[in-house]
């Protein structure tokens, strides 16, 4: 069983007067079991030691869809798919410009694994204005989108029961509720071996 439900952020939610989280109605056919990684890019693909390698050499940074992912640690990402067989949920801010163009991205640039959906857009944008308006003396924007990614794959695992198990590749602080399924990156380096035999041993513990 997995060690989350979106219910204790419904709590929490309702003792910071803000989102509440619902339960989606499940009209669908079930879908196969799947195990999911939660991927941040920024810091976990996109690392600064490869930016500036890349600088350093004059070579271009960037394509169509932004900053170029370093090589050694997609091959971290590929090593963790193969062994798990998960599946992959955009949850950082890349996936602003859509899942059709992560997809796009993850064809032309030939990365390793399948993109399996992205987390919802909306919740974070209504959580932090909602930090905003009743607590404009507290507030604080990096804690409230850590709190709020979290939420995000809380109420997306709260709509997908297909899930057996996750994990969630981040450079961010530590997550609260999530930490036992949560692995935090160095951004300098991205994935190591050391971080991606700490995901395989989590994601086939069950």
């Amino acid at each position: 069983m997995l060690a989350l439900r979106s219910s204790n952020f419904a709590a929490e939610n309702q003792y910071h007067g803000c989102l509440t989280l619902k339960k989606i109605e499940a009209n669908e056919m079930p879908k196969e079991k799947c195990k999911i990684i939660f991927l941040d890019l920024d810091g976990v693909l996109n690392t600064a030691n490869y930016y500036d390698r890349l600088q350093h050499e004059h070579l271009p940074t960037e394509d169509i869809f932004g900053t170029l992912f370093d090589p050694k640690a997609v091959e971290q990402l590929s090593h963790i798919i193969d062994s798990t067989n998960a599946k992959i949920v955009i949850s950082s801010s890349w996936r602003y410009s859509g899942i059709a163009s992560m997809r796009a991205m993850w064809k032309a640039r030939q990365l390793p694994g399948e993109i399996y959906d992205i987390t919802s857009l909306h919740v974070a944008d209504d959580y932090i204005q909602s930090q905003m308006e009743n607590t404009p003396n507290d507030f604080d924007l990096y804690d409230a989108m850590i709190l709020a990614r979290e939420m995000e794959i809380a109420l997306w695992l709260e709509e997908h029961p297909e899930v057996t198990n996750y994990i969630i590749l981040d450079d961010q602080s530590t997550f609260r509720q999530l930490k036992e399924h949560f692995v935090q990156i160095n951004p300098k380096s991205g994935i190591t071996n050391k971080d991606t035999e700490r995901v395989i041993t989590i994601l086939n513990s069950k």
